[in-house]
């Protein structure tokens, strides 16, 4: 469901972000609701998409079957009513205030997303701003609450979307329907309602769960077809869905109508409903969705932003090609685009970053002044020069602490925020999963949250909420792992004990039937992720299914686990040598120490000494080009090419590390990005992955996505790319550079936060790896002072010694997941006679 929500900088922004952590998240009003009462839904969210230009606040639930759809949009409703109506306690905005509080403390608590927050803050608000928000949020009340659901989420605001499956032998169908109010009493319905069938799985046919599909099959809503376009049921909305699929100006206004329906008891007389103009009227300009693209971005010519500023800018007499030109308006001093010649060639130097104006929305520029009185220090990016860096890792001694069952824990104390960190990592992956029984990892971590022998669910979330502290759990290939971000006004031991007690001693019974189906309903929605089936599709042609790395949990598997299987589970994986806690912030390690060594069900747990870590079998290597296709009705063809990689560290990892970092690793300055993206624009994003395994060794691989008609041609570039990397090796200038990211960079940031140290000196403890990352489009291991050393011993022919090693493009698994036939259709010859077509 979505409805439209004002940009950033407006009165209501920051209810809309209480609204969200209230009614969203695994214990918000819409679980509370949808899950937990009424047992529909398996999941819920919701999300406050604010921006720099008007959004759309977003809310989801996956429902347990198609007969509940219609029921979970009327819960919505009756959830938004509530809200409406003022039944929201001080207590519960409370919670959601603190939340919000301390997930901005925790975003400010990084280096690179601090720059980010205050820089943007200080763009459109100014950097005070971020020592208002917590007064904000703690200030909203349920008059406030009531007043904004009133006014953005009544009945003709509202567009929803609705995901069904049909037989395995039927086929696509998108429906449009409109319908008035719901008619259940309340003043909340639906707008309009876009309908898409997916089949159930069959094999080898999977098809997509977006909504884009019925866009592209010709249904429309009857009105606000923006708010739907470009979303999906799984992923985050792109941030130029809307602008992209706006209706043009007007068309919103002539179906919302008037909102008429409102308490006035709650919301005050001078409250008046959301109608067309007043929408407009919260969003820039005079048009529905924020005015024509002219006004927002640069003009082409002079790259000074457009209409917005045309009529005050004026060149100064005698500027020209070569010259410093400098253009002026009465709230900014901008320096243009110069031209650096370099003997016969002429290139554009870069506009610096300060002189980039679509970092800050234009039209608010003129509330920030000072955001561009003057120029930037350093216009072009090459004339910086940095400091060396000087780093030294942390020493794992002096912060363990060590209870004398073995169980290990290390704290980070800093005072910089006011708030506490605690991760509690355990030696229970899912790769570990016994055949046939596959979802008992992750379920047995759920259930952690349901109950201990002393304590139930609600007490556990009482607890927490009363402590003003946040908790999540996962569960993935390598490991289990709770979180806790809680204030320096809690009581950090009451919050270590209450994990203490989840981890060693948790009921499973208490809630074990209704998590274990929820489960299984999960597991037999993983085909409605694309994504997630070219993984699986790669790994089991990899690895075979007998490898757990080729198995994924099902409905089938999930409801085979009894009580005994996770009891047993526990009891095996959930000792004191396969446990260890991370902790940071605003505690002292005495204060830490004693909590761990006053809990009983902690130092209760048996070593485990004994229990061997197994390996798990080696995959079979790849016999020339292996083409494994799925036919997927989707819009773009996914990727993945790879072949074994490596399990642990080699001798010579820091050589393959920088390798892969030329090759694909570091995101927009790789060969592979730099070919299949700026290049050609076969791809927007290229990943590659060399992650040593913890067992078996893991795939090397690369993943791409691009449109079908050109996504085999990309293949055959990348397979060129990987042949040059391993005949050719690196140049001296790539083979420095890459070094120096690694030294003064990857390895650096890496220890940037308390608890992000604090961590990984867990993870090497517990597992004998860091683990690899991923940030954005760079994917690399970090790791201490021993690949420091390696880095600077290394030679560029460690370096091109270990693409001769590592690599084998000449043996690859390639999987392709979507319109096969098209894909196929559109490939050169060469591709064709490469791939075996």
């Amino acid at each position: 469901m979505h409805v439209p929500m004002p940009a950033v900088g407006h009165p209501d922004a920051h209810v809309f972000d209480v609204l969200a952590e209230l009614i969203g998240g695994p214990r918000g009003l819409l679980a509370a609701e949808l899950i937990d009462r009424q047992e529909i839904a398996t999941g819920t969210g919701a999300s406050s998409w604010t921006s720099k230009y008007p959004s759309h606040f977003e809310i989801q639930a996956d429902g347990r079957s198609n007969s509940d759809l219609y029921a979970i949009e009327t819960g919505i409703n009756s959830v938004l009513e509530a809200v409406a109506s003022g039944n929201v306690t001080p207590a519960q905005i409370e919670a959601a205030a603190g939340r919000l509080v301390l997930n901005l403390a925790r975003s400010l608590d990084e280096i690179g997303q601090s720059a980010v927050t205050i820089g943007s803050m200080e763009s459109i608000y100014g950097w005070e701003h971020l020592n208002d928000l917590p007064g904000l949020w703690s200030g909203t009340t349920s008059a406030d609450l009531a007043r904004v659901v009133q006014r953005y989420f009544g009945t003709k605001m509202q567009t929803v979307g609705y995901l069904r499956r049909i037989p395995a032998d039927g086929s696509v169908a998108s429906t449009t329907e409109y319908r008035g109010p719901v008619g259940s009493g309340h003043s909340f319905g639906r707008h309009s309602e876009m309908v898409v069938n997916a089949a159930e799985p069959a094999p080898g046919r999977v098809l997509n769960a977006t909504l884009n599909a019925a866009l592209k099959s010709g249904a429309t809503p009857t009105s606000n077809a923006g708010s739907i376009a470009g979303s999906n049921t799984k992923a985050k909305p792109a941030s130029n869905a809307v602008s992209n699929a706006a209706p043009k100006s007007g068309a919103i206004g002539s179906n919302l109508g008037d909102q008429t329906d409102y308490n006035p008891d709650v919301l005050g007389d001078d409250f008046r409903p959301l109608n067309a103009d007043a929408l407009n009227s919260v969003r820039p300009g005079i048009r529905a969705f924020g005015g024509p693209v002219g006004e927002h971005f640069l003009n082409p010519v002079d790259k000074q932003p457009a209409a917005a500023y045309r009529n005050n800018v004026s060149a100064e007499p005698g500027a020209g090609a070569g010259e410093d030109s400098e253009l002026h308006t009465e709230n900014r001093h901008v320096t243009s685009v110069r031209l650096r010649r370099t003997g016969a060639e002429t290139e554009t130097e870069p506009l610096a970053t300060a002189e980039q104006p679509w970092y800050t929305p234009p039209w608010m520029a003129g509330r920030r002044p000072s955001g561009f009185s003057e120029s930037a220090p350093t216009p072009d990016y090459r004339d910086l020069v940095y400091d060396p860096v000087g780093f030294a890792p942390p020493d794992p001694a002096d912060f363990r602490i060590a209870l004398d069952n073995g169980l290990t824990a290390f704290v980070l104390p800093d005072n910089l925020l006011p708030m506490v960190q605690v991760t509690v990592l355990i030696d229970a992956p899912s790769m570990r999963d016994p055949r046939g029984k596959e979802g008992l990892a992750a379920l047995t971590a759920d259930l952690l949250r349901t109950g201990t022998s002393t304590r139930s669910g609600t007490d556990i979330e009482y607890i927490l909420n009363s402590m003003g502290a946040t908790l999540s759990i996962s569960s993935d290939r390598n490991r289990t792992r709770l979180h806790a971000l809680a204030p320096s006004t809690a009581d950090i031991s009451a919050l270590i004990g209450l994990l203490g007690d989840m981890v060693a001693d948790p009921d499973f019974n208490k809630a074990f039937e209704a998590e274990r189906e929820r489960h299984a309903l999960r597991a037999g929605r993983v085909a409605d992720n694309a994504a997630a089936q070219s993984q699986a599709l790669f790994e089991k042609a990899l690895y075979s299914e007998s490898h757990p790395f080729g198995r994924r949990p099902s409905p089938e598997s999930v409801r085979s686990i009894t009580p005994d299987d996770v009891r047993a589970w526990h009891e095996t994986r959930y000792t004191a040598n396969r446990i260890t806690f991370a902790v940071s912030g605003a505690v002292s390690a005495e204060i830490a120490g004693r909590a761990l060594r006053q809990s009983p069900p902690l130092n209760a747990l048996p070593s485990g000494v004994g229990i061997p870590h197994e390996n798990l079998p080696d995959p079979a290597k790849p016999e020339g080009i292996t083409v494994v296709t799925r036919d997927i009705d989707i819009r773009q063809g996914l990727i993945i090419m790879g072949h074994p990689g490596i399990e642990g560290l080699p001798d010579d990892h820091a050589a393959l590390e920088v390798m892969h970092h030329i090759l694909a690793g570091g995101g927009f300055i790789s060969r592979m990005m730099e070919l299949l993206r700026t290049q050609t624009g076969i791809t927007s994003a290229l990943f590659g992955e060399v992650e040593p395994g913890r067992g078996t060794p893991n795939p090397y691989l690369w993943r791409f996505g691009g449109n079908p008609e050109t996504i085999a041609e990309g293949i055959r570039l990348a397979l060129e790319e990987i042949r040059m990397m391993y005949q050719d090796g690196v140049t001296e200038y790539e083979f420095e550079s890459a070094r120096t990211s690694y030294m003064d960079g990857l390895v650096p940031a890496s220890y940037d936060t308390p608890h992000k140290t604090a961590e990984r000196l867990a993870q090497k403890h517990l597992f004998g790896l860091y683990d690899y990352q991923s940030p954005q489009y760079l994917n690399y291991y970090a790791g201490d002072a021993a690949q420091l050393d390696a880095l600077r011993l290394l030679t560029l022919e460690d370096v091109n010694r270990a693409a001769r090693t590592y690599l084998d493009p000449e043996n690859m698994i390639i999987t392709i997941v979507g319109p096969v036939e098209s894909i196929k259709n559109t490939a050169s010859s060469e591709t064709r006679e490469i791939l075996g077509w």
